[in-house]
């Protein structure tokens, strides 16, 4: 009897321990959004869908959450070295996402595939168009790492062929 009700209590309090446990997508700090947002870069990466292929809802929801949310909250206790690498990856994302169609669209660089752009995406990238606008504080430098990253993914992209 007595281990009876040493178990029901053992496995309550389990259940109450897993019920309490939520992972916070936006980390414990700057160094975990920049980890998850690399995850997401390098996952959306390997994808090849349609950009409005509904696959990429997924996707597009954690974008969403870590450029929306998660940068708003850490971007105080971010370096400067941070915030460039976060605009890096925001810049990656959407580039992997949309290739060139969404910069052709938001840009109003030549022919643009807008119909095949879902219009929350034209929405997001007026928001990272105002992002650059926001962060040019270290101009010179997020273009240097801005240019380096690409240099890196389309060498990235020459040796996976």
């Amino acid at each position: 009897m007595k281990i009876n009700v040493i178990t029901c209590i053992s496995w309550m309090a389990l259940l109450l321990t897993l019920n309490s446990c939520e992972v916070d997508p936006c980390g414990n700090a700057p160094t975990d959004l920049i980890e998850n947002m690399e995850d997401l870069v390098k996952e959306v990466n390997k994808k090849e869908y349609k950009p409005k292929d509904e696959r990429w809802k997924s996707y597009d929801d954690r974008f969403q959450v870590y450029f929306e949310d998660c940068y708003d909250r850490w971007r105080p206790d971010m370096t400067s070295h941070q915030r460039r690498q976060f605009a890096g990856l925001v810049t990656r994302y959407v580039a992997n996402r949309f290739g060139k169609s969404l910069f052709r669209s938001v840009f109003g660089k030549g022919e643009s595939d807008a119909d095949e752009i879902p219009e929350s995406m034209v929405r997001l990238g007026e928001e990272v168009k105002l992002f650059w606008k926001e962060n040019t504080e270290t101009g010179k430098e997020v273009l240097e790492d801005l240019i380096d990253e690409i240099s890196e993914w389309f060498d990235n992209e020459g040796e996976s062929k």
